[in-house]
């Protein structure tokens, strides 16, 4: 019963927010005096650490999770739904109260990564092109490059296995067996076509890393590398590890191909960019591009919903004030 439990939501919300608020839940209980029942838990118990998680928190997120936590652990000791805890009166308002003063802005928003940015980018760390650079900056080159024309999350690229790849004249399929909003867990193809610009084309530089890293069978395409020996060898031989690439060592790419197109210091690029700029970026330029139908946009990102693909989109100044422009005064 427990496996069926923990199915019936996403594996990463049991890991990322139920289990930790959970055992919050549990000491906070066990802090009262006198301790009070986790559950079946007084109406009072739930609202008060409800709120206590709405103190601290710096968004509304927070607040639901917990609250999900709580109706979800009284569903699942089949507690009426209309004698949940979680469905009181007070308890809404907890919640209404939280929404209220925290809203529902993202924090730390970073901002998409342009286009020219990008090329840039990518060019200047290959160097020597493709076929002689350093196989870890070929690495480097091609993962951006993926997350940014797949609107790719970074678990998203970190499930990139060769044998799910298939390359064809005009593009290539990348077969995800895991996404985050895919609820029945069916998998999804991304298809990314080939690009005008052969140094910088996301399904040569693939097939190129393919290649020259004599990879094949259930191996991640974009492998990390041992910091260790980094430090003493370099890039030039610098060899993958076999395993998957590390997010900080996906955040280390990332900014060292931005810093390189832009001159400035990696510390200053961090408030602006992150690895979800290769994710706003892509959805950003194919927004604005014309003859691109929206059902299939939100396809590609794996949005469910028309608000979540809007938050990626950065509408331009120019955009903006076409608005007021097209009413003729």
């Amino acid at each position: 019963m427990r496996a069926v439990a923990v199915s019936t939501r996403a594996p990463g919300t049991w890991a990322n927010s139920y289990t930790a608020l959970l055992g919050r839940f549990i000491r906070f209980c066990g802090d009262r005096a006198p301790p009070r029942r986790v559950c079946p838990a007084l109406p009072m118990t739930v609202c008060l650490f409800l709120q206590l998680i709405a103190t601290g928190a710096r968004t509304y997120s927070v607040v639901k999770s917990a609250s999900g936590m709580l109706f979800t652990l009284h569903e699942m000791h089949m507690v009426p739904e209309t004698c949940n805890p979680t469905k009181c009166a007070l308890a809404k308002a907890v919640r209404a109260a939280a929404k209220r003063r925290l809203g529902v802005r993202l924090v730390n928003q970073k901002d998409p990564l342009p286009l020219p940015v990008l090329l840039d980018g990518v060019t200047s760390v290959m160097g020597m092109g493709m076929d002689t650079c350093p196989i870890v900056l070929l690495s480097w080159a091609t993962m951006v490059m993926v997350m940014w024309t797949g609107f790719l999350r970074y678990k998203d690229m970190r499930n990139v296995f060769v044998d799910c790849i298939r390359f064809y004249p005009t593009h290539m399929e990348i077969f995800l067996a895991y996404r985050k909003n895919d609820q029945f867990r069916n998998g999804d193809i991304i298809y990314i076509s080939r690009g005008v610009h052969t140094s910088s084309c996301p399904v040569r530089l693939a097939q190129t890393l393919v290649r020259r890293g004599r990879l094949t069978g259930r191996v991640p395409l974009f492998q990390g590398w041992d910091g260790r020996v980094g430090r003493w060898r370099g890039y030039a031989g610098l060899p993958l590890s076999g395993q998957p690439v590390s997010y900080d060592q996906c955040r280390h790419a990332f900014f060292s191909i931005v810093s390189k197109a832009t001159a400035r210091p990696v510390d200053e690029l961090k408030a602006q960019f992150g690895t979800q700029s290769c994710r706003s970026g892509g959805a950003t330029v194919c927004a604005g591009a014309s003859g691109v139908d929206f059902r299939k946009f939100m396809q590609h990102g794996a949005w469910h919903s028309a608000s979540s693909a809007h938050r990626y989109i950065l509408d331009s100044t120019e955009d903006r004030v076409a608005v007021t422009a097209a009413l003729g005064y």
